[in-house]
């Protein structure tokens, strides 16, 4: 992930015609560190998964280094590292659901689903 996401702010630099404002929030400039991290559905998903939140902007690639940092200490890590991974992509998932199709998921829905693959993942590993 280098900024190569096709978020509403980087199609409104293409094509001009397109509301850049995040379509869960409309509060912010859709930018992918926004939508993974800052929107408030985002915030409440990783409340909710009990995993670490970065309070300040980073490039995803460095914010998922200090994620993985943050996490390599607990007891749990492989766990945790894992529900991370299924997360983020799970919020993605959330974000197109809602820009595609204009059906909506709760950000309890998004975590139930990823924690639920996560054990599967994990069970299917050994």
């Amino acid at each position: 992930m280098h900024e190569g996401l096709a978020v509403k702010g980087k199609l409104q630099i293409r094509m001009h015609t397109v509301n850049p404002m995040c379509v869960r929030c409309e509060s912010a400039t859709k930018i992918t560190i926004h939508c993974l991290l800052h929107c408030h559905e985002s915030k409440t998903a990783w409340t909710l998964a009990d995993l670490p939140l970065m309070t300040h902007h980073l490039e995803p690639w460095r914010w998922w280094l200090w994620l993985l940092e943050q996490l390599n200490g607990v007891g749990n890590a492989k766990t945790q590292i894992t529900l991370a991974a299924i997360l983020t992509w799970q919020i993605w998932k959330m974000r197109n659901l809602k820009v595609f199709e204009g059906k909506a998921l709760s950000p309890h829905e998004v975590v139930s689903i990823s924690r639920s693959m996560a054990t599967e993942f994990l069970s299917s590993s050994h």
